[in-house]
């Protein structure tokens, strides 16, 4: 698997693309780091979305929303990222993406299927 960083100029265009790519297809996430072990913050749900928050209190986050409707929805917002790395296949396909902030240290996608 080949893993790259991506430049953040990239992420908002990056991100509406997963957002496409993947949606409905099953995602889960962890975050670890600052002391604590993989945690689970997302299993085996539907992808809603992933974007780059641009505007209000939470301008620069980063949302996961994953669920089976927008009603029953669980989101997971990165303050303050940092970095994104890129994990792809060897055939190109985007297996995960690890969002690198201050708190949590890490938060790791993986893209479970596609839509």
């Amino acid at each position: 698997m080949d893993t790259q960083q991506l430049p953040q100029g990239e992420w908002s265009g990056f991100l509406d693309e997963m957002s496409r790519q993947f949606e409905s297809g099953l995602v889960s996430g962890t975050v670890s780091g600052n002391g604590m072990s993989d945690s689970p913050v997302i299993t085996e749900l539907p992808l809603l979305g992933i974007q780059l928050n641009t505007k209000g209190s939470d301008s620069g986050s980063i949302t996961i929303i994953a669920g089976q409707s927008a009603d029953d929805a669980i989101s997971h917002t990165i303050p303050a990222p940092t970095q994104i790395q890129v994990a792809r296949e060897a055939d190109g396909t985007v297996a995960a993406i690890q969002i690198d902030a201050p708190e949590p240290a890490q938060t790791q996608v993986h893209f479970l299927s596609a839509n």
